[in-house]
């Protein structure tokens, strides 16, 4: 059973994060790299369906550009490997950890922007010196990469609300100089 996720920091990246967490779940230890990051499968369709996805979907993502930052497919092999051993890039890749508690959560919304909010977070605040960060949600939004309208607004609000209440984050209010109500988050 796998004990964390390792997921690469894109903030703007375009991928589904329900499809590479479940890949995760489905990788197989791989002693080169002390890592479960090997995924092998017969054929896409039957890939597709343990993923609980189309065979057209999982193919459409897998070309996508967005994913070589989190996994790489050789179909003569028929093996998909997920990128997690940061160590051997020779250069620093911005990531993070995702524990099997944080992953659950995330899985029972399964929604697009609570996956980005949360993985932007959850950078930020380990990438901290003091392990939290200080923010509104409107810069937050425009990290991500979504508008900054109402009604993402209230989403967040709402993510945070449920988020606090199942202990995944802390989140302290307080009004700056200029009257804005900011955020201070660590997990």
């Amino acid at each position: 059973m796998i004990q964390q996720y390792y997921l690469r920091f894109v903030p703007t990246a375009k991928v589904d994060y329900t499809l590479i967490l479940n890949l995760y779940d489905l990788a197989d230890y791989n002693t080169e790299t002390n890592c479960f990051d090997t995924v092998r499968y017969r054929s896409l369709a039957e890939l597709a369906q343990q993923l609980g996805t189309t065979e057209k979907t999982l193919c459409r993502h897998l070309n996508k550009e967005d994913y070589k930052n989190f996994l790489s497919i050789d179909k003569k092999t028929r093996e998909i490997r997920l990128i997690v051993d940061f160590k051997k890039t020779g250069y620093k890749v911005p990531f993070l950890t995702l524990s099997p508690v944080e992953v659950r959560v995330l899985r029972e919304k399964n929604e697009d922007l609570l996956y980005r909010y949360f993985i932007y977070l959850k950078y930020y605040c380990g990438y901290s010196a003091n392990k939290r960060i200080d923010t509104t949600e409107k810069q937050i939004l425009s990290a991500i990469g979504y508008s900054s309208n109402s009604s993402y607004i209230q989403k967040l609000s709402a993510y945070n609300t449920e988020l606090s209440q199942k202990g995944i984050i802390n989140i302290k209010k307080y009004r700056d100089e200029k009257g804005k109500i900011r955020n201070i988050y660590s997990f």
